[in-house]
């Protein structure tokens, strides 16, 4: 290997973030130690060999058997290796010992500089904060109820909508009234929605 090729793998292996490149089968290539070091959280022994795994593969597994995130990366993957765009967030949770851990994973298509058609994926995953957290499920769908607006969950039970979202992204709620709401059960309080704000 070259020596800028050193240098790269050097790079690589003193970020915090875990990265992994693949082949367009979706094996790892390389992986630098801070992926081993999320791995290792999620209960894979540090000393694992990551080179030739094949992440679509065990997403594939992990997908058929309900897996809402490996179904969402699967789709993310597919969408990167056909070239349909050049770069795709992901944010999901993890609990672990009464804790939730939010990670971000990023996903992009990579080109040797021989070919000008996606030789494979880059995976890039670090913790972030629960606040950006929402987002990572507005990727899939949720069964709402016409009538009631009830929304099953994965575990095939129907909750309320605040209930849901208390369970599924572990949101606080305050409570207010909107001004079209007001004016519906509040009549005589709704004229001060018209007057202009000082």
């Amino acid at each position: 290997m070259t020596n800028g090729y050193n240098i790269w793998k050097l790079a690589a292996q003193s970020l915090q973030q875990g990265i992994a490149i693949t082949d367009r089968a979706g094996r790892i290539l390389e992986s630098n130690s801070s992926w081993e070091t999320f791995a290792a959280k999620d209960g894979l022994p540090l000393y694992f060999g990551w080179q030739g795994v094949n992440l679509i593969q065990i997403a594939e597994f992990r997908a058929a058997d309900g897996d809402l995130f490996s179904d969402r990366f699967l789709h993310a993957a597919q969408q990167g290796l056909h070239g349909k765009t050049s770069y795709i967030p992901m944010e999901y949770s993890k609990n672990s010992c009464n804790d939730i851990k939010w990670l971000s994973l990023d996903i992009a298509p990579w080109h040797s500089d021989s070919q000008q058609e996606i030789s494979g994926l880059t995976l890039i995953i670090r913790e972030t904060e629960p606040f950006i957290s929402l987002s990572s499920h507005n990727n899939h769908l949720a069964p709402m109820c016409a009538v009631c607006k009830r929304i099953r969950d994965d575990h095939e039970e129907w909750n309320t909508i605040e209930s849901y979202l208390k369970k599924c992204y572990h949101t606080e709620f305050t409570h207010d009234i909107c001004p079209d709401c007001i004016r519906r059960v509040y009549p005589k309080y709704a004229s001060i929605l018209n007057t202009p704000k000082q």
